[in-house]
């Protein structure tokens, strides 16, 4: 056969497959990743988006055929009165499946796909996230039917595309790209503005990639730095509504232990100051008790012969008298300790 698809539609498939053979090759490319049950949960990333990619191609070709059923009622096409009514019962039958799949994979709470949970971080009603996902896809597709038909919308009809599929208006659009929004401040959805002043929204590559769980390169997570996908991306069995706080949690850990060892290297040098001055002390006090600190005349000298400045309150000798001393402290110097300081 060319496709098994769920129990639920194998009665319509049948009629497809006798009488829109065209639409069972066309739907073929879906065959291997649809389930046999619709309560059979998600078993990964690439399984809920090569659904999304099946539900969005059966959205599409019913807005293709509903616009070829209008063409046809002024003569300019002919298309089978019946094939828009099947294309549309097949959509709802995706549609129910892929949301009943959904709960079922949310409810057992072993793999919760990754736009679920941007979803309450973002703030995303159900239409947005539904737009979000169509952008992902745009850029993510697999199957061969889903690439031709996003290719039949140019970037400059992005916003075409989300009107048609996600039966969404200008006023939820212009909400959706709204400055204030979170999705759009992190860059997850960038809206451009081409010449004729129309916004051209777009998931860059990197979004795309996290959302949809493959790796990231360095300089991609670097692009993602501080936004709730990458934390998305790095927590993946985190619940939908706990990430924020764990996250939180994780910067909180961070910050204690650079505080702590802040902290710790403060102590530290702290210590080695004073280990250092308590033995500069006590060689002081040591050469004075043997007789050995240099009387201050001499130490004036030595310091203005190596080309120090004397100490306030002494006269460093001049003349033959300074040579004198000079030459005499030269003779009676004791080497001086130098104690190296560990900072």
């Amino acid at each position: 056969g060319l496709l098994q698809l769920p129990v639920v539609m194998s009665s319509k498939w049948e009629f497809v497959q006798n009488s829109y053979p065209q639409l069972a090759i066309v739907l073929q490319d879906f065959g291997k990743d649809l389930p046999k049950r619709p309560e059979e949960p998600f078993e990964d990333e690439a399984s809920f988006w090569i659904y999304n990619e099946l539900k969005y191609t059966l959205r599409q070709l019913l807005s293709a055929a509903f616009t070829n059923a209008r063409r046809a009622l002024f003569g300019r096409d002919v298309i089978s009165p019946s094939l828009p009514r099947v294309l549309e019962s097949l959509s709802q039958e995706v549609e129910e499946t892929f949301h009943k799949r959904v709960a079922t994979t949310v409810a057992k709470n072993e793999f919760i796909p990754r736009v679920i949970k941007l979803q309450s971080r973002y703030g995303w009603s159900d239409k947005e996230m539904d737009m979000t996902s169509l952008l992902v896809v745009r850029c993510s597709a697999r199957a061969f039917v889903s690439r031709s038909w996003i290719y039949d919308y140019n970037a400059d009809a992005t916003n075409v595309m989300l009107t048609d599929l996600c039966h969404a208006t200008d006023v939820e659009l212009d909400t959706f790209f709204a400055d204030s929004r979170k999705h759009i401040q992190e860059g997850i959805v960038l809206v451009d503005v081409n010449m004729d002043n129309v916004r051209v929204p777009r998931v860059p590559p990197e979004v795309a990639r996290a959302i949809i769980g493959q790796p990231l390169t360095p300089e991609q997570r670097l692009k993602l730095a501080m936004t709730e996908v990458l934390a998305v991306a790095d927590h993946p069995g985190a619940a939908p509504d706990g990430s924020t706080a764990a996250r939180s949690a994780d910067r909180l850990d961070v910050e204690e232990s650079d505080a702590a060892g802040e902290a710790e290297s403060s102590e530290s040098d702290e210590d080695g100051e004073a280990r250092t001055r308590k033995r500069r002390r006590g060689h002081d006090a040591a050469d004075e008790q043997n007789g050995t600190a240099e009387p201050p005349a001499v130490a004036a000298a030595t310091a203005h012969t190596n080309g120090v400045e004397p100490m306030d309150g002494v006269v460093a000798p001049t003349g033959a008298a300074g040579a004198v001393a000079a030459a005499a402290s030269a003779a009676a110097a004791v080497p001086t300790l130098i104690v190296p300081s560990r900072r």
